[in-house]
């Protein structure tokens, strides 16, 4: 997948929120960023790919407040913890 590739949300429940690209889809395990309506960082790790350029991922913090259509940016790297 290439880096800064854009998708949409299209579902969430709870912590669990599929994305949909225009292209290809990230791979398992890569980290998707987006901003939220209180433009903090939310981090999302990709768990599934369920076809047609379609991803199931984990939040790795609260989804309150997403909504369909907001925009999604993929990584190209998996998650990173600073040690």
């Amino acid at each position: 997948m290439s880096k800064n590739s854009k998708g949409i949300i299209v579902r969430i429940q709870g912590p669990v929120v599929d994305v949909k690209f225009a292209t290809n889809s990230p791979s398992i395990n890569e980290a998707l960023v987006l901003e939220t309506k209180e433009k903090k960082k939310l981090v999302l790790e990709v768990a599934f790919i369920t076809g047609d350029s379609e991803v199931r991922a984990l939040a790795m913090g609260p989804t309150e407040g997403l909504s369909r259509g907001m925009s999604v940016q993929a990584t190209g790297s998996p998650i990173k913890v600073h040690v």
